[in-house]
């Protein structure tokens, strides 16, 4: 009963915490866009170094974009991947000795 509680609990907040990343992911996603589009009305349209700077600006805003997904979809993976330990403290790493010693009989 309690384990399949602790599954529980594991999964929900699993589920919180990437529903959370999420969000933020998607709220850091539209202020790049406004900030993008504020940047266009601010250089204009009409040169050609103006357009230059809109590509490079573009390109910059892409890459900030992939690199927080990016470590966004590392951080599920590392919390997904991670596993409960349920052994006891005792037993990690006791020797045969030491657990005789704890349980003579």
């Amino acid at each position: 009963m309690w384990i399949t509680k602790e599954s529980a609990i594991s999964a929900n907040l699993l589920t919180e915490t990437i529903e959370f990343f999420d969000a933020k992911l998607a709220q850091v996603t539209g202020e790049i866009k406004k900030t993008l589009d504020n940047a266009k009305e601010i250089i204009g349209i009409a040169s050609q170094s103006a357009g230059e700077a809109r590509k490079e600006l573009h390109k910059r805003f892409i890459e900030m974009k992939d690199n927080q997904e990016k470590t966004l979809l590392e951080f599920k993976t590392n919390i997904r991947s991670r596993t409960n330990n349920t052994e006891p403290k005792w037993k990690k790493g006791a020797s045969r000795k030491n657990f005789r010693r704890s349980r003579p009989y």
